[in-house]
C-alpha cells in the first residue's frame, strides 16, 4: 500500500498507547541523517511520509510506552508532555542468559558486540578502537550486516575485527558465555535486548548513554563512552581488557543489576499496571 492508504491510528473509544521501541523518530533521522553524512553517504532508511505519519500518532495517541528514560527524554525534547509517557524497560530470560560456571583467562580477549552491523550501531568507531588494540583482543560482530556498512566499510579490516552473521539463541547463549566484554556504541537506541542479555550472562559493558537503558551503571558494571569517538572507545576497552579483576567485579554486578526488575514477568507488571492507570484515569 502507498503510505496515503495506511491511515493513521484512531482511537475506537478506548484509549490508544504507541509502542515506541526507539527514540523519537525525527531525534533517530537526524541522528542517524549527520552521522552517514559524516561518512559522504545518504540516509535514507526512512520515508518522509512514514516521519510524518509516526509523529501525528505520537499527538493523537493518550500515551507513548518506551523502554528507557532517554528515549523518553527525545519525545519531551520535542513537545510532548512527560505525562504522556510510559518508561517501562525490557526484560530477559535469567534462566536461558546465565554466567559461565568459572571464568577462564584465555588469549585473545573476546569481545562482542550483538546486533545489526552498521553506522547506527556504531561498527565503524569500534573497528577503529580495535584496530589500535593489537592482536591480545578480538572483537565479534555477531548479526546481519546491512547493506550500506558492506559496501563501504569492510574493506582493509584488521585481522581482530570477525563477522559472524546472525546466530540461533543457543549459539549466542554460548557465545556471551566465551566472552569477556560486551560492547555496543551505538548512535540512537531504545534498550537494545543485547545489552539485557550480556549482562545476564555476566559480562561488563562497553555502551554509549542512548544504550545505557539507567541500568549500566559507569565503573559499577560497565563503561559509559560519547558516541563517534573511537579514541574514548578504544580507552575503556583497553582498560577493561587490562584489569582482570575490575572485569570480573564489574561481571557480578551487571548480573545483579539485571535480577534486581528486568525479568519479562516484571516487564509484564509493569505494562498491566501503567495500562490500567491509564484507564482509571479516563
Amino acid at each position: 500500500a502507498s503510505l496515503e492508504e495506511i491511515p493513521v491510528v484512531q482511537s475506537c473509544g478506548g484509549k490508544v498507547v504507541v509502542e515506541r521501541g526507539s527514540t523519537h523518530i525525527q531525534h533517530q533521522t537526524e541522528i542517524l541523517s549527520l552521522a552517514y553524512e559524516n561518512f559522504g553517504l545518504t540516509f535514507d532508511e526512512t520515508q518522509a511520509g512514514i516521519i510524518c505519519r509516526e509523529v501525528q500518532e505520537y499527538e493523537r495517541a493518550d500515551a507513548i510506552a518506551v523502554p528507557t528514560n532517554f528515549a523518553a527524554s527525545t519525545f519531551m525534547d520535542r513537545g510532548i508532555p512527560k505525562e504522556k509517557i510510559i518508561v517501562n524497560p525490557y526484560g530477559v530470560n535469567l534462566s536461558l542468559f546465565s554466567p559461565p560456571w568459572s571464568n577462564s583467562f584465555k588469549k585473545p580477549l573476546k569481545i562482542v558486540c550483538v546486533g545489526s552491523v552498521g553506522i547506527r550501531k556504531g561498527a565503524p568507531w569500534l573497528i577503529e578502537a580495535i584496530r589500535t588494540m593489537g592482536t591480545d583482543v578480538e572483537c565479534h560482530f555477531i548479526g546481519a550486516i546491512e547493506d550500506k556498512f558492506r559496501e563501504n566499510f569492510i574493506q582493509n579490516l584488521p585481522d581482530n575485527v570477525v563477522f559472524r552473521g546472525p546466530l540461533s539463541i543457543e549459539v549466542l547463549i554460548n557465545e556471551y558465555r566465551q566472552a569477556d566484554l560486551f560492547c555496543l556504541p551505538s548512535l540512537e537506541e531504545g534498550f537494545p535486548l543485547s545489552l539485557l542479555q550480556a549482562m545476564a550472562s555476566g559480562l561488563p559493558s562497553v555502551v554509549t548513554e542512548s544504550v545505557s537503558g539507567n541500568l549500566v551503571k559507569e565503573h559499577i558494571n560497565g563503561l559509559i563512552v560519547p558516541a563517534m569517538n573511537a579514541e574514548a572507545l578504544a580507552a575503556c576497552l583497553m582498560q577493561l581488557a587490562a584489569e582482570t579483576d575490575l572485569r570480573i567485579e564489574m561481571g557480578k554486578n551487571a548480573r545483579q543489576a539485571v535480577e534486581a526488575g528486568y525479568t519479562w514477568s516484571e516487564y509484564g507488571d509493569r505494562a498491566i499496571a501503567a495500562y490500567e492507570n491509564l484507564l482509571d484515569v479516563a
